[in-house]
């Protein structure tokens, strides 16, 4: 066991499991789960944390419930799904996208979304995301564990909405 990376343990580490977690480029560990506070701070359900294992504090997205998985898109965007209905008193029920600062991607918004919370998320080459879960319907088309959002996100100031396909 690396005795210098420490992810809080010191000081209780995580109080609930973790889901997944991905080394970034940049060295540091994006992580989800059920938690609610890593080594005594509160940080639920996404955070990232140093090389050392260390809780990054300038990343704080607030999650009203558990992440239990997320994709990295290119742009650094990350997109979550899980049991929450909020991230930043934002409605998002089940999907959504925060920035590389953990703050709401306003430009992604599944609408209606799933009728349930999916349990993966995957990215294709493309820029299209699919999610995949228990869920029967999505944004109001019939959609059976699984769909594919045909997500468009333009260089240009303009956003087009997240559609089902």
């Amino acid at each position: 066991v690396d005795k210098h990376f420490t992810a809080g343990q010191d000081k209780g580490g995580f109080d609930a499991e973790l889901s997944q977690l991905l080394r970034l480029p940049n060295g540091e560990l994006l992580v989800c789960g059920g938690f609610t506070n890593i080594a005594g701070k509160r940080q639920q359900a996404l955070a990232r944390l140093t090389e050392d294992g260390d809780l990054d504090r300038s990343f704080h997205p607030d999650i009203d419930g558990r992440v239990g998985r997320f994709a990295v898109q290119p742009d650094g965007k990350i997109v979550l799904v899980g049991e929450f209905t909020h991230v930043n008193d934002v409605a998002r029920k089940y999907l959504a996208s925060v920035n590389a600062k953990g703050q709401v991607d306003t430009s992604f918004d599944a609408v209606a979304g799933p009728d349930y919370a999916p349990t993966t998320v995957a990215l294709e080459p493309a820029g299209r995301i699919l999610v995949g879960g228990s869920f029967s319907s999505f944004s109001g088309a019939s959609r059976r564990a699984a769909a594919r959002l045909l997500c468009q996100r333009p260089r240009i100031p303009e956003q087009l909405p997240v559609r089902v396909g």
